[in-house]
């Protein structure tokens, strides 16, 4: 019987032969027997609490796995002086149990054993990152240096560039890297890469940032931080290669799309079994809810919906594709068959996108270029001081032959741009043109009749005509 306040029983005996990972499923399988609730866990200690009963009220019963020996200490809970054996008795149940253990190793013990280890590793790790989530650490180390490579381009940009850090100018996100299509097309490929750390605005960066950061504090320590960057940087890639295919020539930026391959991979993960069934179906479903709401939220004027679709349909792919590797991580040639099978997917399709993606402005600017040459063969013809020196029919002649059908074939060039996805400049500058054709058509039509019939009946209109050609040029002139 011990007396103390509290009252309590210390033995130690020789460290068993059997290594580290055996001893402690064994202990842990013991106190399974004598029904003790696990109370704390280290790589070397156990506590555990015993029941109530009639006879005790409870008592804290730490194992601590020494160089040499195990310590085993019994101690009543609360204000027990007296404990009338129960110590010495838990200390020799204990010990009886863990010889019968150690003689019967139970495998599911062991892999009890190390779950509960990582468990408690993943909770202190997580424990330093809720803790500190902008600081960098060996768990969590991709995420807080995209938010802070993402902060300073901005603040260089801002006070470095000179670009305004509400509604920066177009033309100056292109200088720094944004995706354009026109520029994409000639060679600027890099630009699929680099718009994905530009930001549109500080309020722009914020709201992206924050949900790299709520996603990344549970993605990047489940999968490591190899993947999660690889991840990042092929949803981003995809996302601005479905941005082009999808959308007019138009000035994008920022990190949403690879940040929708994020929240894609994590959905993809929680539809497998990786994680645990009650803590899976709560993730789930408020991944899916913001995905849903952002998505929905990018049907409004402005925002790039084309490469959120892209980063999440990437992330998706990279989910399941990483999910093998993720329950079996020493298996290398899991690893490289779910990285050969996610990059050929998603090299296939951005071909494929590239491939059947117009590029809007560059077909523009060739058709302006037919147009222009059309109406320089049709104007030396007109300016021509030799024309007119021929008889009268070989002149209506070459006015139909040369002039119209040069002018018919400058309207057709432009009517081809109609079909484009231009912006409202180049869609009035376009009509503009087009009325320009169809007035220098009508000024020759009235030419041709007014020379085959021989009269000036027709002078008036054609003087009328000739004004409003002289209209549209002033205006092109000094637009």
């Amino acid at each position: 019987m011990a007396v103390g306040f509290p009252a309590k029983f210390q033995e130690e005996f020789p460290l068993p032969s059997q290594d580290k990972v055996q001893l402690g499923a064994s202990i842990l399988t013991a106190a399974e027997q004598l029904n003790w609730e696990l109370f704390s866990l280290t790589e070397n200690s156990f506590t555990f609490v015993s029941r109530m009963s009639w006879t005790s009220w409870g008592e804290k019963i730490t194992i601590s796995i020494l160089e040499d020996e195990i310590s085993i200490i019994s101690c009543c809970a609360g204000v027990q002086i007296v404990d009338f054996g129960k110590n010495k008795e838990n200390v020799a149940r204990l010990r009886k149990e863990l010889d019968n253990a150690l003689l019967s190793p139970d495998e599911g013990a062991i892999v009890r054993y190390h779950n509960l280890l990582n468990s408690l590793e993943d909770a202190a790790e997580q424990q330093e990152i809720d803790a500190n989530p902008l600081i960098p650490n060996k768990v969590f180390l991709i995420t807080p240096l995209l938010i802070w490579i993402n902060v300073a381009i901005f603040l260089v940009m801002v006070i470095g560039g000179g670009i305004h850090a509400i509604t920066p100018d177009p033309g100056e996100l292109i200088a720094w890297g944004a995706n354009f299509k026109p520029l994409v097309f000639e060679g600027e490929y890099w630009r699929v890469l680099s718009s994905n750390y530009l930001h549109i605005g500080v309020i722009h960066l914020i709201v992206n940032l924050f949900a790299l950061l709520q996603i990344g504090v549970f993605l990047e320590p489940l999968i490591g931080k190899t993947k999660f960057f690889v991840a990042y940087t092929i949803a981003g890639i995809f996302g601005s290669i479905i941005s082009l295919y999808w959308n007019a020539p138009v000035v994008a930026a920022g990190a949403s799309g690879a940040i929708f391959g994020m929240y894609g991979l994590f959905i993809a993960l929680l539809l497998t079994r990786l994680i645990p069934k009650k803590t899976r179906s709560a993730l789930l479903t408020s991944m899916v809810i913001f995905v849903a709401y952002n998505l929905l939220n990018g049907l409004n004027p402005g925002i790039d919906n084309a490469a959120h679709i892209g980063g999440l349909i990437a992330g998706l792919v990279l989910g399941f594709c990483f999910y093998p590797t993720l329950k079996k991580p020493n298996d290398v040639s899991q690893k490289i068959v779910a990285y050969a099978i996610s990059l050929s997917l998603l090299f296939v399709v951005s071909a494929f996108a590239l491939k059947n993606t117009t590029n809007e402005l560059s077909v523009y600017q060739k058709n302006i270029e037919e147009f222009a040459y059309h109406e320089e063969q049709a104007l030396i013809f007109m300016n021509d001081p030799n024309q007119g020196k021929e008889t009268i029919h070989a002149f209506v002649a070459n006015i139909d032959y040369v002039a119209i059908y040069h002018f018919k074939q400058a309207k057709t060039a432009l009517l081809k741009n109609n079909q484009l996805e231009l912006n409202d400049f180049q869609k009035e500058r376009n009509s503009i043109l087009l009325d320009y054709c169809n007035l220098r058509i009508e000024s020759l039509e009235l030419l041709k009749r007014a020379l085959k019939e021989d009269t000036d009946k027709y002078d008036p209109a054609i003087e009328r005509t000739m004004d409003k050609i002289e209209e549209i040029i002033s205006t092109l002139t000094n637009s």
